[in-house]
């Protein structure tokens, strides 16, 4: 069952108390382990009696809770006083909308990752996301076609961008994700068959999501704690709530994927799979060894996104 966590704003003392012992009540009917977080930049989702007191950095979830209703309200508003089984009905919901949220990383099959040479072991070592930055590094432009002579891209790493005869972005990451290095011919004629253009940062970051099971490989170790030099530009490259929080983790202090596991309420390899977009699209992921693991573990309830965007900021 997936956790989740909740914060009350603009509810009094009495109101908190009672929406804590509701919770108890509905806890066995919940889709999702719920609990209740007195941070609201931390939390999943967020009970509010006014959007303006929502804090500007919250990417989640949110419901207003209003003391009339009206026809014209949308299905995430409640009314006041909030009763049990409204409360159930609510938390099931934006559970529900979250786990939505979350199957947003997208997530390709080990068999569509490895390459043919590959198949006969349960190890994953070959990166799509990892050759393509490698090649932006060496700052060559290249252009590649399919063997089948369909699909074909190429990158600008001065421009910083890839361009392909495919239209969706997302198609793009598929078909590279599922055709190994050798399906692809280098280009050597000047024919520009490349209509549509895309972010090469954004492009990586997301295929570099998509490979889990490679990243469990890589990162996937219990005894380092890891932290990343700068943030990601989440707003830009892919808006998911729970990278938010493994941005505020990692970039705050270093921290194992055990805490980022329970900090995010993402699988082990999610969060491995975030360490190595960070590494692929080049934002300094520094690597402890064990002995300063321990001595380096953030405490979850101390950690606010708030709090660690303003010292990012220096104000």
């Amino acid at each position: 069952m997936t956790k989740l966590n909740f914060s009350a704003i603009g509810l009094d003392e009495k109101a908190d108390a009672l929406l804590a012992r509701q919770l108890k009540i509905v806890t066995p009917w919940l889709t999702a382990e719920w609990s209740m977080n007195a941070e609201p930049e931390a939390s999943d989702f967020i009970l509010t009696t006014s959007k303006s007191l929502l804090p500007s950095s919250f990417q989640g979830v949110s419901v207003l809770l209003l003391e009339k209703l009206s026809d014209d309200d949308h299905d995430m508003v409640a009314e006041l006083p909030l009763r049990v089984f409204s409360l159930m009905d609510i938390l099931n919901k934006a559970g529900e909308r979250i786990t939505n949220d979350l199957s947003a990383i997208p997530e390709v099959s080990a068999e569509n990752i490895v390459t043919a040479s590959e198949k006969t072991t349960e190890k994953i070592s070959f990166s799509c996301a990892e050759w393509l930055s490698q090649r932006m590094l060496e700052k060559v432009a290249c252009s590649y076609i399919a063997k089948d002579k369909g699909a074909s891209f190429s990158f600008d790493p001065v421009k910083k961008v890839f361009r392909s005869n495919i239209e969706s972005r997302d198609e793009l990451i598929k078909l590279l994700l599922m055709h190994p290095v050798e399906h692809w011919d280098i280009r050597a004629d000047d024919e520009t068959l490349e209509a549509y253009e895309f972010s090469a940062t954004g492009l990586l970051w997301l295929l570099a999501l998509k490979e889990s099971r490679y990243a469990l490989h890589v990162w996937g170790s219990p005894n380092r704690v890891y932290r990343i030099k700068h943030w990601p530009q989440l707003a830009a490259w892919e808006n998911v709530p729970a990278l938010y929080k493994l941005s505020s983790l990692y970039g705050r202090k270093a921290a194992t994927i055990d805490t980022g596991v329970k900090i995010s309420g993402l699988e082990e390899r999610h969060v491995c799979a975030f360490l190595h977009a960070c590494n692929v699209v080049g934002l300094k992921v520094e690597v402890c060894d064990s002995e300063t693991a321990d001595r380096l573990q953030p405490s979850v309830q101390s950690l606010n996104i708030l709090q660690a965007l303003k010292k990012k900021l220096g104000v």
